[in-house]
């Protein structure tokens, strides 16, 4: 179980040091990490996709998480800036995928400031005009955490 455990912390830590050393090169690049769930009967549907779409694009990537919360973190490691903006576009296509095999946009970080776009991708006008309401409601003057999931 340690062994496990090391093993799960030393792979975002390499990713990131990856990253590290890609930004030198090109300052811009991030890794672009998805944090999305899916139901147990949908994780082998979700991970085909993930690898099939991943190869057809040739991006470098790693895939590792909670299967057994069918939750798995697809890290895309970019190497130049147009990687990026790919690893960005096909990770609204595994938001959109998750949605329809019954999952959601967000586990366990949630949404907040990055993941606010993706919004949409699961929820309808009507339950976001719900959700802001609920919000303003709450948080008449907008101070608690502004912009954070609803721009100001």
């Amino acid at each position: 179980m340690d062994e496990m455990k090391r093993l799960r912390h030393a792979v975002p830590e390499t990713v990131n040091a990856i990253i590290g050393r890609r930004k030198i090169e090109v300052p811009e690049l991030h890794k672009v990490g998805t944090d999305m769930a899916v139901p147990d009967e949908s994780v082998g549907a979700m991970m085909a996709f993930y690898e099939r779409r991943l190869a057809e694009c040739g991006l470098e990537h790693v895939i590792f998480g909670h299967i057994g919360d069918g939750h798995l973190h697809v890290n895309v490691l970019p190497r130049t800036g147009g990687e990026l903006e790919q690893g960005e576009e096909l990770y609204v296509e595994f938001a959109r995928e998750a949605v329809r095999l019954g999952g959601s946009v967000a586990a366990e970080h949630g949404i907040g400031r990055i993941k606010k776009r993706f919004l949409p991708i699961q929820f309808g006008a009507e339950h976001l005009a719900a959700m802001r309401a609920v919000k303003a409601a709450l948080d008449p003057d907008g101070i608690l955490n502004p912009g954070v999931l609803f721009d100001a």
